[in-house]
């Protein structure tokens, strides 16, 4: 009997610590200026870029729409002027990957490029990037403008 209160008090503590963790408080959404960036030309492009060193001899083309634009580089940055819509990333190592993303009109979209580990060849993997997050690094890159 008193192992069983015991129990029951350790598990209410615990369960208050876990709750006094917990943020209520409502974030603010996420506005379209953290998810893409102002072009100041006004011309709708795409940010196709490698911060990740991992599988460093693994450098994949990458393709968008189906035509090659980059090759996934590690320190590099390549621009792409597309039209405003949905346009499909991809590239192969052993299989191919691709992710689809929306540029609107006179903005900016940043995708990354990475290599992950596969069982003989690393995997190429695609992540849409916040603006906000992606745009500081790739000030620091290299820069192509595909053409």
């Amino acid at each position: 009997m008193i192992m069983r209160c015991s129990l029951k008090t350790v598990l209410m503590g615990l369960g208050l610590f876990v709750l006094a963790g917990c943020d209520t408080s409502q974030q603010s959404p996420l506005g379209e200026e953290d998810v893409y960036a102002s072009s100041p030309d006004g011309q709708t492009r795409l940010v196709i870029f490698r911060d990740d060193y991992s599988g460093l001899l693994i450098q994949p083309k990458v393709y968008v729409d189906g035509q090659h634009v980059a090759t996934c580089t590690p320190g590099t940055a390549t621009t792409v002027a597309v039209l405003p819509g949905s346009h499909r990333v991809s590239g192969a190592t052993l299989k191919e990957r691709s992710i689809n993303v929306d540029v609107p009109n006179g903005k900016t979209t940043y995708v990354s490029c990475a290599v992950g580990f596969g069982v003989l060849v690393g995997k190429v993997e695609f992540t849409h990037r916040f603006a906000t997050e992606a745009a500081p690094k790739v000030a620091k890159m290299r820069a192509i403008v595909a053409e």
